[in-house]
């Protein structure tokens, strides 16, 4: 029970930090910002093929070809930067295939949760 209750804390204060950097790289209120929000989805292969030209983009995989839920205002760039700034806060690379999964906030503060310190 102990270890639970640490592992919630451990969650809420990723989830925190995750707040505070969305709202931080989106301008916009960490109370618009909730636990089960989606966070990326993909689009078409077709559209992908124009950004996989540029270094940048490439160089992110397939991380940078998800974009912020609309309601956050999110484009290519943003999603980019926010990637970059998750991956400096927590000091780890989220690789093509873990971004893919990162449909919602709490899928990726679990998996940080699961993965920081190893």
């Amino acid at each position: 029970m102990l270890q639970e209750l640490a592992g919630d804390e451990r969650k809420l204060a990723i989830f925190i930090k995750v707040q505070e950097i969305i709202s931080y790289q989106l301008e916009v209120e960490k109370s618009e910002i909730h636990i089960d929000d989606e966070l990326f989805y993909l689009k078409s292969k077709e559209t992908l093929s124009s950004y996989s030209s540029s270094s940048f983009y490439s160089s992110y995989g397939s991380c940078s070809n998800g974009l912020l839920v609309s309601n956050w205002g999110g484009d290519e760039l943003d999603t980019v930067e926010l990637i970059m700034t998750l991956e400096e806060e927590f000091d780890l690379e989220l690789s093509e295939e873990k971004c893919q999964e990162f449909t919602t906030v709490k899928k990726l503060v679990d998996y940080l949760a699961e993965n920081l310190g190893k």
